[in-house]
């Protein structure tokens, strides 16, 4: 077997004063972000399901959206200062990629914590002590102390790897909380399952970004994650962590173990389906070989259909077509008339 030294500094690694281009389909991806996929928080107008969120929702459908808020910002906070516009670019300084981190990292911090915050703001959530209120929790701080570990390691590509998770996988049970209010004959809170969709059509990219960034690295040492056993079989303990403690945050959501129509074992499910995904995307086996997922299914047709656009709804539609003006509208179908 060749023998490789998995921690050489290859192109992908090496710093440069030069802007050519030698990686497009990172930029392209990355692109995605701005010419597909483009929305903004303002666009969200969240306090159009306060009254929901404050007297339809029952006790279990409020506690399970307060639970999945108190990781999101904090999530999105890390994942944008300190993965893509720090341990990413620092790891893999080349100009395609800071191009990718400076377009992803702005997405995490200007659009998709804005976006949550304005559900924060309609609960009453919005002070100082709510937003530091996981460090109360042990397990809500046992994972963000996780990532932080991850962030900090001594391998800056393992680091990376791994961190992947977050945007392929681990976010993604919430995102099913949140969209299960507009699954399964349910019809609530359509603008935070809105913005939930567009979320979790943004963190897929992002997930896929960053495995491209990691599939190109091992190609130019001229091997595969899975060749490089000793990191693989880090990602794959990563992977039953995340598993695991994506598992206790379901059932803290989902205390009852069941809401809106599926039980925490379905949402548990969905988990391995996006960690098979996120495995696979980097070169690497299964975890979870043969899974079935009742939530995969609606949560991709929905999405699917969510990008059809709707201007009459408040819940569907992709946000990059969605930024319409009610009066622009009809001023210009006014014109249009009297022109004719």
């Amino acid at each position: 077997m060749q023998e490789f030294d998995f921690n050489q500094l290859t192109k992908i690694r090496t710093p440069t004063e030069s802007y050519t281009r030698h990686y497009p389909e990172i930029v392209a991806l990355a692109n995605k972000q701005l010419e597909e996929q483009l929305w903004f928080s303002s666009e969200m107008v969240v306090e159009l399901d306060r009254m929901q969120l404050l007297y339809e929702l029952t006790e279990d459908q409020l506690h399970a959206v307060k639970t999945v808020l108190q990781l999101f910002l904090r999530y999105e906070l890390i994942v944008g200062e300190e993965f893509w516009n720090g341990l990413m670019i620092q790891t893999f300084p080349r100009p395609e990629v800071k191009l990718a981190a400076s377009i992803l990292g702005m997405t995490e911090l200007a659009i998709h914590a804005e976006f949550y915050n304005q559900i924060n703001v309609q609960l009453g959530l919005d002070k100082d002590e709510d937003y530091i209120a996981y460090i109360n929790d042990t397990e809500l701080k046992g994972r963000i102390d996780w990532l932080q570990d991850v962030l900090s390691g001594e391998d800056k590509v393992l680091a990376c790897t791994i961190f992947g998770l977050t945007e392929t996988a681990l976010l993604f049970s919430s995102f099913a909380i949140l969209k299960s209010f507009q699954s399964n004959g349910y019809n609530l809170i359509p603008v935070i399952a809105r913005g939930a969709n567009q979320s979790a059509v943004d963190e897929d990219l992002h997930g896929m970004v960053a495995a491209e960034i990691i599939n190109t690295y091992y190609a130019e040492l001229g091997t595969t994650l899975k060749e490089d056993t000793e990191r693989a079989s880090t990602v794959y303990q990563a992977v039953q962590y995340a598993f695991e403690h994506e598992c206790r945050i379901i059932n803290m959501a989902i205390p009852s173990g069941k809401l809106n129509g599926q039980t925490a074992e379905d949402y548990m499910d969905y988990v391995k389906v996006r960690l098979n995904l996120f495995c696979t995307r980097i070169g690497l086996d299964e975890p979870f070989p043969g899974i079935v997922s009742k939530i995969a299914d609606w949560f991709e047709q929905n999405t699917y259909a969510y990008k059809v656009i709707d201007f009459f709804s408040a819940g569907m539609g992709q946000e990059y077509e969605s930024s319409w003006n009610e009066q622009a509208f009809i001023a210009g179908w006014k014109e249009g008339k009297e022109g004719a």
